[in-house]
């Protein structure tokens, strides 16, 4: 396990900012955005998972703000059972490796936010040009073979306040509708799509895959489509949670 640093992609702060400022408490916010589409936008080309936490009528209770904060954390740890422990293993994770915080709060609620980010990828390209994609980069460290580039879709729309403080915004999210798997040549996906890359170089730590969305595309037409770097079985092993909108 390793220590985290402090991110300098600030969608933790963006997100506790509007909790607090528009009075409710979820993943999602009023543009329908999730985590990963918040964090693409603002800036983080990693994979990020987010933790969030309310804490109620903290000033009445005596406390000052480093002790609500600790309580949030704490509660995280040791008493979700009831998420179970969802937030106990994101806070764990080894590969993560930053994380972004925000922190807001009047005299009734305290909003912590934790988007603790993968980020062990330097770009050379991640861009998207008439629905063919281009991710071309140079991984920090070995981090294990690319298993594959998972493709999942969201349809967002605006929420109300209301609508957020209720079922089902206010349970955890998930990564959006899955699609279908980018993978190189000869290589067929378990499930969805198996989108065949133009390109799936890799040396070292060195990777350049290209790919088209036509095929996507077809099927879900216009919409978010989220992008994970697997190197392993599954989206919590991912380096990217970056989201292009199409």
């Amino acid at each position: 396990m390793q220590n985290v640093t402090l991110s300098d992609v600030n969608s933790g702060q963006q997100h506790a900012d509007e909790m607090l400022q528009k009075g409710y408490f979820s993943h999602w916010d009023l543009q329908g955005y999730k985590p990963y589409i918040r964090y693409t936008i603002a800036g983080g080309k990693g994979a990020v998972s987010e933790n969030i936490g309310r804490v109620e009528s903290w000033a009445a209770a005596g406390l000052n703000e480093k002790q609500a904060l600790n309580n949030s954390e704490w509660n995280m740890m040791n008493d979700d059972a009831a998420w179970n422990w969802g937030h106990k293993d994101n806070i764990l994770n080894p590969l993560h490796n930053k994380v972004s915080i925000g922190i807001a709060y009047d005299f009734n609620y305290l909003y912590f936010v934790e988007d603790f980010e993968n980020d062990y990828i330097s770009w050379v390209h991640m861009n998207n040009t008439n629905n063919n994609v281009m991710m071309e980069g140079k991984l920090s460290r070995l981090m294990g073979d690319i298993q594959q580039i998972a493709i999942f879709y969201d349809a967002p729309s605006p929420l109300t306040a209301n609508q957020l403080n209720q079922d089902p915004y206010q349970a955890g999210y998930d990564p959006g509708t899955y699609v279908g798997s980018v993978l190189p040549p000869n290589w067929q996906a378990a499930n969805g799509l198996t989108i065949t890359a133009d390109n799936w170089y890799r040396n070292d730590n060195s990777f350049r895959v290209s790919f088209s969305l036509f095929q996507a595309l077809d099927i879900h037409s216009h919409g978010v489509y989220t992008f994970y770097i697997e190197t392993g079985n599954s989206t919590a092993d991912s380096l990217t949670s970056y989201s292009l909108f199409l």
